[in-house]
């Protein structure tokens, strides 16, 4: 399988491609999927993530800025 295999019409991305969007390690991507914390497909031994629940976690980890400041 490719790295960005089509899952129902939504690019599929490997593991290293997740951590680059992320900015975080490999090894941080995989004990965040490992604690289901970030939502992936796991095929055989890999992982795969979409596009979408990667901007979805970072969405979910967004600190506001105070107003005034």
């Amino acid at each position: 399988m490719s790295a960005s295999a089509n899952l129902n019409g939504a690019t599929g991305r490997d593991l290293r491609y997740a951590a680059a969007f992320l900015g975080i390690s490999p090894h941080t991507v995989r004990a965040l999927a490992r604690r289901k914390a970030l939502a992936h497909y796991r095929v055989s031994r890999r992982l795969i993530f979409k596009d979408a629940d990667l901007q979805a976690f970072l969405d979910r980890h967004r600190v506001d800025a105070k107003q005034g400041v």
